[in-house]
């Protein structure tokens, strides 16, 4: 039997952080705008790409004393796939699905705690390249196309710029993560 995607010997396990910044359109950018936020992930090889989860927190800044503030905390599944370019240079393309939860700030505004907190499923396109600057180190240039799905649609559009590190992953998490 033949496999599709070439198996490697050792698999790499990738953690990045990096700071984050989202723009939006239509009624969501005429009530609020966002702070820098910031953006974590764990990804691993797989055969066909990486996988792993994410975790960004972002503030959002009310424009209007009738509408709280609310914290974004968006934490998802994620798929990447990585084509060289050059050498040190990648093309990364991939999407993530999750949670984006909303977490508005003025509790006197709500009658009950349950309501300042709001989760919607949503969607993100992602896109950037990703450079290899000494060994194992790499530093991370990405935009994010995403979709949150709520009654009224919210659309972001993020970007960032991080540090990336591999390291190679044990024989025990190696067949684990297969």
């Amino acid at each position: 039997m033949s496999c599709l995607y070439p198996q490697k010997s050792d698999k790499q396990i990738y953690l990045s952080v990096s700071p984050l910044k989202s723009f939006s359109t239509g009624d969501f950018e005429d009530i609020w705008n966002a702070d820098i936020g910031i953006a974590g992930e764990f990804r691993f090889d797989h055969p066909i790409g990486q996988l792993g989860a994410g975790l960004s927190l972002m503030k959002f800044n009310s424009k209007n004393y009738l509408t709280p503030g609310f914290f974004g905390l968006d934490y998802y599944f994620l798929y990447r796939n990585q084509f060289e370019l050059f050498s040190g240079l990648s093309l990364i393309t991939g999407f993530d699905f999750g949670i984006y939860e909303f977490r508005f700030e003025d509790g006197d505004f709500y009658e009950s705690h349950a309501e300042q907190i709001e989760r919607e499923f949503a969607l993100k396109i992602v896109s950037g390249f990703n450079f290899k600057i000494y060994n194992s180190w790499y530093t991370e240039f990405g935009a994010g196309y995403s979709y949150i799905f709520t009654k009224k649609k919210i659309e972001l559009l993020s970007f960032r710029i991080g540090l990336a590190k591999s390291f190679t992953a044990p024989d025990w998490l190696s067949e684990f993560l297969e």
